[in-house]
């Protein structure tokens, strides 16, 4: 599950809330940063897995951002 909240405050400080740079460096579509961002849409497994490589990758905890049952 990820923190919605969360990843929004990512969004706008690590990215200055430009949802195309975030979806490039995260590896995913830019509608698909905009509809969990906008809480269209629950994040995919896929979502999920480039998020978390994506914090391992800027040594960012994922655990702030992805709660795991």
């Amino acid at each position: 599950m990820l923190n919605v909240e969360k990843f929004t405050e990512l969004v706008e400080v690590k990215f200055n809330n430009n949802y195309t740079s975030c979806a490039k460096e995260i590896g995913v579509n830019v509608s698909t940063i905009s509809r969990i961002l906008n809480k269209e849409v629950e994040p995919s497994t896929k979502f999920i897995k480039l998020f978390a490589e994506y914090c391992k990758k800027n040594k960012i905890d994922f655990k702030k951002y992805i709660f795991l049952a």
